[in-house]
């Protein structure tokens, strides 16, 4: 009678560790599927404003891309003469939210190099996972790593490629 009750309870024990792995798993895989949901090919429309009074300084459009373990690159439809194209990394924060930042060369009119910038944006996905807003800031650098400005900006991004 003591192997059929231990049977039982094994079986019963097993079943419910089933149970829990089934339930589990799926609560797992969201979970990162949220983390990769911005991964994938992105076209934007970006405002740069003066922080202070909001004026809007400059607007264009960027293309960027989050490939998956969080590496980013990103470039955008100005002069390409006087910017390199950036790289840089992203990370999942929680819920639809994420942060980004990278960094690009930039140049003068005579090609000369004149330093570097350093651009960070908070980035908020909607519930489609299509589109996502972002608030930006921004850092340039001379070419000995002092800083010469700083500037903020929004973004809205469409999803183009998955």
């Amino acid at each position: 009678m003591k192997d059929k009750t231990k049977k039982k309870s094994l079986g019963a024990i097993l079943g419910l560790a089933g149970l829990l792995i089934c339930t589990l798993a799926p609560s797992a895989a969201l979970a990162r599927g949220s983390a990769e949901r911005i991964e994938g090919v992105w076209t934007s429309d970006v405002t740069i404003t003066d922080c202070s009074s909001g004026t809007i300084l400059a607007t264009f459009h960027g293309l960027g891309m989050f490939i998956h373990g969080g590496s980013l690159s990103q470039t955008n439809n100005m002069n390409p003469a006087l910017a390199s194209p950036s790289a840089g990394h992203w990370e999942f924060l929680g819920g639809r939210s994420y942060n980004a930042s990278f960094q690009f060369f930039r140049f003068d009119t005579t090609g000369t190099w004149t330093g570097t910038q350093k651009v960070t944006r908070d980035i908020t996905l909607d519930s489609s996972g299509d589109t996502f807003t972002s608030v930006i800031s921004f850092t340039t650098y001379d070419v000995n790593g002092n800083q010469i400005a700083s500037g903020c900006g929004t973004e809205t991004a469409t999803r183009v490629v998955d």
